[in-house]
């Protein structure tokens, strides 16, 4: 399951002391709201018939929780979160930047007759980095004059609010993947995005670069299947890639790809996306994100040490804690991870945005 890293589930919490920490804090803040709710039944009674306050019980969050799960699995558009959080691994929600360190190459080897100990002992220096643990929060509301209690039509109405909260999330999450936040800083890291992040290797498309446009057809079929199969290769081999590329294209990339690679004259069967992918073998795939636009194409090696999410906590719903029987009833949605990307203390990242 793609999305298992990013919604709570028996084996993720089981494996992870991280998101059980995170699970328990959910279920206190849910007892929380019951807790609160109790209180004021016991103080008002019947006094405000139409607000008795309700106990949210184990089945009401399972209806929400299956909710959460299900809109996760219908992938709002956007393949690349989806990819990027099964790359995750958990950190625990009191750090607020993943921070990590970068060894150099090291080993001075001697060659001698006499085997005798070296004059120049060597060892590993660091580069030290990190990267921000952003929180993403989002709610609906219910007035409190509208809450019937836990009927059938109320947890139906609730679980369109949640589903249309968690999609909302979502496309949040997918757009702080791409391009980051500006906003976003812990002592002198900033939040980055694949886009712009500074590990990113960033390759012009333009005139000034490598003049090609995936989009138009004014570069001929063969103009592209040369682009991907030796002008981008050099770059990748600059980085010492070796491993197969994932890669996010735009609409308007994916439709001038699936034109077939021959005309009517001297018919060859098959698209330029199949070409591409049966004569460049640097990529592994290609697939459509209406994130991107135009001339636009990112593409990495599917490998943690290279790029991934750091996930504090998973997606996950409570109730605002209630005061007065005239108070609202809220619900909170929210998940906080943040998005990695390494180079090698030579420079060489296995990540890259092509644009122009």
């Amino acid at each position: 399951m793609k999305n298992e890293k990013i919604i709570f589930s028996k084996k993720l919490i089981t494996n992870s002391a991280q998101v059980a920490q995170a699970w328990n804090q959910l279920k206190a803040s849910r007892q929380i709201f019951n807790n609160a709710q109790n209180q004021m039944s016991a103080t008002h009674g019947n006094a405000i018939e139409v607000n008795q306050a309700a106990i949210l019980t184990q089945d009401y969050w399972r209806e929400v929780d299956n909710v959460t799960t299900r809109v996760i699995r219908d992938d709002e558009g956007a393949p690349l979160l989806d990819d990027l959080l099964s790359l995750g691994t958990p950190i625990s929600i009191g750090k607020t930047a993943a921070l990590y360190r970068v060894s150099s190459d090291a080993g001075y080897v001697n060659r001698s007759m006499s085997g005798q100990e070296p004059e120049t002992l060597d060892k590993v220096v660091y580069d030290h980095y990190g990267d921000p643990v952003p929180i993403f929060k989002t709610g609906y509301a219910r007035e409190w004059r509208e809450w019937l209690g836990l009927q059938t039509e109320n947890i139906d109405a609730m679980s369109d609010d949640q589903e249309a909260a968690v999609a909302a999330l979502r496309q949040n999450m997918a757009q702080y993947i791409l391009y980051g936040d500006e906003k976003i800083k812990v002592q002198n890291f900033e939040g980055k995005g694949i886009t712009n992040h500074p590990h990113t290797n960033q390759v012009d498309l333009s005139a000034s670069g490598l003049n090609i446009d995936l989009t138009s057809m004014t570069a001929s079929n063969d103009d592209i299947i040369n682009f991907f199969a030796k002008d981008f290769p050099v770059i990748l081999d600059a980085n010492l890639v070796s491993e197969q590329l994932k890669v996010f294209i735009s609409p308007e990339i994916e439709r001038r790809l699936n034109l077939p690679y021959s005309n009517s004259n001297g018919f060859k069967e098959g698209t330029v996306k199949d070409y591409i992918l049966r004569y460049c073998p640097y990529i592994a795939s290609f697939t459509k994100t209406f994130e991107l636009k135009g001339n636009h194409f990112l593409g990495y090696v599917r490998n943690a040490q290279y790029i991934k999410t750091r996930i504090a906590a998973p997606i996950g719903s409570f109730m605002k804690q209630r005061i007065n029987p005239h108070d609202n009833y809220q619900t909170l949605v929210w998940s906080a991870f943040g998005l990695q990307i390494k180079r090698d203390f030579n420079g060489k990242s296995k990540v890259f945005n092509a644009r122009g």
